[in-house]
């Protein structure tokens, strides 16, 4: 999950090229992403498998929902 750090970075740099970025939500969405990843790795461990494997089609999936039904 760590790839999603380069990920945020490389976006924010294309706002800030395009003259978009609000530094403060890119600084706030980078320390998020970066303790959340590194927490995650420390502790996916303690799942079970099952929970995992499901967690990681789930949650896009419900995410996405909400994103084409709310905007």
């Amino acid at each position: 999950m760590m790839i999603i750090l380069p990920i945020s970075a490389s976006g924010g740099l294309g706002y800030l090229a395009s003259g978009h970025l609000d530094m403060w939500i890119f600084l706030q969405t980078l320390a998020g992403l970066t303790v959340g990843a590194w927490m995650g790795a420390k502790m996916t461990h303690l799942a079970p498998l099952p929970l995992l494997k499901a967690s990681i089609v789930a949650l896009p999936t419900i995410g996405g929902g909400i994103m084409m039904l709310f905007h």
